[in-house]
């Protein structure tokens, strides 16, 4: 993070969607969040977790996929293979063929 400039850190935090609860309320469109539970990059509990509970109050339509045995960059074929097939009929569904 410290490459953007060194309070990038303060304008991602400031900037995150947990940050944001009035935001989090007029959410209207679907939502497909996927980690890795060896994420070093972004905590799963205090990031993908917290959002999607946070969106779940409100009723938001969202999915959320934790991949067990991987970290930020999803590098298991498997795993990439499932995020993908999961992508597409995401898609399908909310914007069609």
């Amino acid at each position: 993070l410290y490459a953007l400039g060194p309070r990038s850190n303060d304008v991602l935090v400031d900037g995150s969607p947990l940050r944001q609860r009035r935001r989090l309320r007029r959410i209207d469109k679907p939502l497909l969040l996927f980690h890795g539970r060896y994420d070093g990059v972004i905590s799963l509990e205090t990031n993908s977790e917290r959002l999607y509970s946070a969106l779940d109050r409100y009723n938001a339509d969202a999915q959320f996929i934790e991949y067990v045995y991987t970290r930020h960059d999803i590098e298991r074929r498997d795993y990439r293979t499932d995020m993908f097939t999961r992508i597409d009929m995401f898609l399908s569904q909310h914007i069609g063929d």
